[in-house]
């Protein structure tokens, strides 16, 4: 693995599941009303993606959950809060050795206000050299346009990018465009990620 990342010059990771756990108060409020989250899963995905291109707003989002499974989701008790529990501190270490060799991006599907809250309320966000945000560029990953959006801001060749996500299914359309890929295991990854440095 090492000897296939020898080329590259820009890092990118996703947010979710690599810098932090997201655990939104949501589901939690869902599960106590015994409502099982999952049968909705379906006709709440559309509005998740909604939420990450900014379409709508958290507030909206929660109305609109609401609507689907018949359960009214107070804003105050069902919002998104930043715990600093949640945080990689540990990722966060490694990353601010790897900027002395590599560009650092953030490249992730993240609703406004959850980017507001953990990454620049935080200065999170100055850990890296460019964000790529899906409610801000309007693409979604996987869909092919926003991979070309880290390309182009990078500016190097697809095959000197590596990107890091704790979700593997996003990484075709990234690899069919000549990104490097690695999928996020905490600990694991990290030590991997300290070799190259």
């Amino acid at each position: 693995m090492i000897n296939n990342l020898k080329k590259i010059k820009v890092i990118a990771f996703d947010f979710w599941g690599v810098f932090a756990d997201l655990e939104h108060p949501m589901y939690g409020y869902i599960k106590k009303h015994g409502v099982d989250p999952e049968k909705y899963s379906e006709s709440i995905h559309d509005y998740i993606i909604a939420h990450d291109l900014g379409e709508i707003t958290e507030k909206e989002f929660l109305q609109k959950v609401s609507d689907i499974i018949g359960l009214g989701l107070p804003y105050k008790k069902c919002h998104l809060i930043f715990k600093k529990e949640t945080v990689n501190r540990q990722l966060i270490k490694v990353v601010e050795k790897l900027k002395n060799k590599f560009r650092i991006f953030l490249l992730t599907n993240n609703p406004k206000e959850y980017c507001q809250i953990y990454l620049f309320d935080t200065g999170l966000d100055k850990l890296f050299d460019d964000i790529i945000i899906s409610c801000q560029v309007k693409y979604r990953k996987p869909a092919k346009e926003i991979y070309e959006v880290l390309i182009k801001k990078a500016n190097v060749k697809p095959s000197e990018i590596l990107f890091i996500d704790d979700d593997a299914s996003k990484f075709s359309t990234a690899e069919k465009l000549g990104i490097k890929t690695l999928r996020y295991f905490k600990g694991r990854t990290d030590r991997l990620l300290e070799s190259l440095i």
